[in-house]
C-alpha cells in the first residue's frame, strides 16, 4: 500500500514523467515528418550560401529556372558564404523550404522527452527505495 507521504514525493515526478511522454510523442511524430516524410514530398535542389549574420542563413537556389532566396534562422559553425548546401522545397510552392542538413534537429524533441522520461523513472525508483526497501 502506497502511504500519503510516498503519494506526495511521487507526484512532481509522475508529472515530469508525463511531461516527458508528451514531448517524447509529439518530437517522434515531427521528427517523422521531417527525416522520412518530408523529404519524399518536396523536391531537391543545390543551393548556395550567400550571407550569414548572427544567427541566420541566407540562401539562393534555383526552381524551374526562378531564382528564390530564402533567410533561415539557423546557423552553423560549417557554413560560410559560397558554400552549397542542398534544400528541400515545397513543388508546388518553391520559396518554401528547408536547408536539408537542418531536418534532424527534429531529433531534439525526442531526446528531451527521453531526458525527462529517464529523471523521473530515476526518482520514482529512489522513492519507492526509501518508502518499500527494495
Amino acid at each position: 500500500m502506497i502511504t500519503e507521504e510516498a503519494k506526495a514525493h511521487m507526484k512532481p515526478f509522475l508529472v515530469l514523467m508525463i511531461i516527458g511522454v508528451l514531448i517524447f510523442i509529439v518530437g517522434v511524430a515531427i521528427s517523422i515528418n521531417y527525416i522520412f516524410i518530408y523529404p519524399k514530398s518536396k523536391g531537391k535542389v543545390e543551393a548556395v550560401i550567400t550571407d550569414i549574420s548572427h544567427d541566420t542563413t541566407t540562401v539562393n537556389y534555383e526552381v524551374n529556372g526562378r531564382i528564390y532566396k530564402k533567410v533561415y534562422t539557423v546557423y552553423s559553425s560549417n557554413y560560410y558564404v559560397g558554400k552549397k548546401v542542398n534544400v528541400l522545397y515545397n513543388k508546388a510552392h518553391p520559396q518554401k523550404s528547408m536547408i536539408s542538413s537542418f531536418r534532424y534537429l527534429s531529433l531534439i524533441g525526442p531526446g528531451i522527452g527521453i531526458i525527462f522520461l529517464g529523471v523521473s523513472g530515476i526518482g520514482l525508483l529512489f522513492i519507492y527505495q526509501k518508502y518499500y526497501r527494495i
